[in-house]
């Protein structure tokens, strides 16, 4: 019987140009079926030890914000500050899960405005990204996978208007028919689905990890598009997951698990290969290395 990963959504910034956030990401978390139910089990029974039930929603905003983090957590359960970062901690423990991988696709709104008179959708062009390395990593798999890709529903009445979820839709069954202008799609099945994150476990995770990415890269951004820099500085939360994003050859994780855009040959610099590789002392980082081989796609 074929493999199945089940690909988890959730998306960081604002999507639009001219908004506040230079940058939008989207990071997706890829969750292997017959590793499901163990995970969701743990974390059900982690929210029912801190929370007294399974049904508490994570999310990262409300975890951040003081007000927020008062009102949906410590008013409402018989947690403390200090309990419910335990629980946090222990949430990023499941993530590191040896079967879990991540993806993510990051657009710098910045430059794409700079480099093109009419940009493409942030979003449109994150999803294309995302899509091709869930792609290329189930293809690259020993055995026959698939993959089901599963969204964050989208709840903000201006995007609900706009009908973001229908685009992304349509964009996602185009991609199903005909591939992506560059990528041939043959692991990727159903139409795109979209779940509510307080219905899901796994969705709460992505968005967890949609906002350390976001972060990393409002953060440290720069320093992936600078060929003099040797190592990325890692933002504290987004070092906990770095080390189950997707690398290709040479443990390389630029292109592979994490797509930035504009890249390097948009910029017309020479190729940044960022590798994955732990430290003996500093844990996991992510160093830059010579791979002028390694393919892009």
């Amino acid at each position: 019987m074929p493999n199945t990963y089940l690909f988890y959504i959730d998306e960081s910034g604002q999507r639009e140009y001219g908004r506040t956030s230079r940058y939008f990401a989207l990071c997706g978390l890829g969750v292997p079926v017959e590793s499901w139910q163990l995970l969701n089990n743990n974390i059900h029974t982690l929210k029912l030890s801190y929370f007294g039930t399974p049904s508490v929603e994570i999310k990262s905003v409300w975890l951040r914000r003081p007000e927020a983090r008062k009102k949906h957590y410590l008013e409402l359960y018989d947690i403390t500050e200090a309990k419910l970062q335990e629980c946090v901690i222990r949430l990023y423990e499941v993530l590191g899960h040896l079967s879990l991988v991540l993806f993510a696709s990051v657009v710098d709104k910045v430059q794409m405005t700079q480099m093109y008179t009419t940009p493409q959708n942030p979003s449109s062009l994150a999803y294309r990204h995302i899509f091709e390395r869930f792609q290329h990593f189930l293809e690259s798999q020993d055995d026959a996978t698939y993959g089901i890709v599963i969204f964050d529903k989208i709840h903000d009445a201006t995007f609900q208007t706009k009908g973001y979820e229908n685009l992304l839709t349509r964009q996602h069954l185009r991609y199903l028919q005909q591939g992506t202008d560059f990528v041939q799609i043959d692991n990727i099945v159903e139409g795109l689905l979209f779940i509510p994150s307080s219905e899901n476990n796994f969705v709460q995770l992505a968005d967890l990890c949609a906002y350390n990415l976001f972060r990393q890269f409002r953060d440290h951004g720069r320093q992936w598009d600078t060929p003099t820099a040797d190592r990325w500085p890692l933002y504290g939360y987004f070092s906990r997951i770095v080390h189950q994003f997707y690398t290709g050859p040479g443990n390389v994780l630029s292109g592979f698990g994490i797509k930035k855009y504009p890249d390097h040959k948009k910029l017309e610099m020479p190729r940044i290969n960022w590798v994955l590789a732990e430290d003996e002392f500093l844990g996991w980082g992510v160093y830059q290395r010579g791979c002028e081989s390694i393919p892009d796609f």
